[in-house]
């Protein structure tokens, strides 16, 4: 059932040394990413000082306040957006 192969980028037109050299970098990427992580959170542990690098208040914490962050980055434009008139806007373009 060739039908039910998982799409790839040859079907697009993309030729195969272009599909292995796409491969690479991804694995690349993530190569560099988990290294880069694994050395944040060593750094981000020796900052620490009387806490445990695992305290779930912590996690939790810094969780809402990045969510309370990220909505208010999201409000406060699309509120100030709501405001104006779209036919103005448009006039002005």
């Amino acid at each position: 059932m060739t039908w039910l192969r998982r799409p790839t980028a040859r079907w697009h037109g993309a030729s195969k040394a272009r599909c292995s050299k796409h491969n690479s970098i991804r694995k690349n990427f993530r190569q560099i990413l988990s290294i880069s992580l694994a050395t944040g959170a060593r750094l981000i542990t020796s900052l620490l000082y009387e806490m445990e690098p695992l305290n779930p208040f912590v996690f939790g914490g810094v969780t809402v306040l990045f969510a309370v962050f990220a909505v208010f980055a999201c409000l406060l434009p699309s509120l100030r957006a709501s405001r104006i008139d779209p036919l103005v806007a448009l006039r002005t373009d």
